[in-house]
């Protein structure tokens, strides 16, 4: 989760000096944490910390997307399904995917404007998805990952 919440800050273009929404929002978070619950409550709580100090995100859909796929992992650890570190794992690669498909509908906006404009677009390249994998067998705890 730690991971997920660095990637989202990096993915939403607020990397770097801290702000004040970014104090804002890491108060929120220890204040979450804090409290009693399951890892879905408090999840929920980050959640909607984050999108009240954050405000709107670039492609609500991948928010979305974000969102459910944290609190789906969230109750797989809830329900003894999943351990914190196969979690973090899980979320790290769906925010690099999300990350990548970001950087996938900026470059074609930026060549549409470009076109808009009369001029030819830089050539970007969109970081590849990461996709990783395990010899693992399901219910078994993970032994190692490839990722490629």
């Amino acid at each position: 989760m730690k991971r997920l919440l660095t990637l989202l800050l990096l993915a939403t273009g607020l990397a770097g000096c801290q702000t004040a929404a970014q104090q804002q929002f890491e108060a929120a978070k220890k204040q979450c944490r804090s409290g009693k619950g399951t890892n879905v409550e408090k999840t929920r709580c980050v959640l909607d910390a984050d999108a009240q100090i954050s405000g709107t995100f670039r492609y609500p859909d991948l928010q979305q997307l974000r969102n459910a796929i944290v609190l789906d992992l969230a109750a797989k650890q809830d329900r003894g399904e999943l351990t914190k570190e196969q979690a973090d794992v899980q979320s790290a690669i769906a925010q690099a995917q999300i990350v990548s498909e970001i950087e996938r509908r900026d470059s074609g906006r930026a060549a549409r404007w470009a076109a808009m404009r009369g001029a030819s677009p830089q050539p970007t390249q969109p970081s590849q998805p990461v996709m990783c994998n395990t010899t693992t067998p399901p219910g078994f705890p993970v032994q190692s990952w490839t990722c490629q």
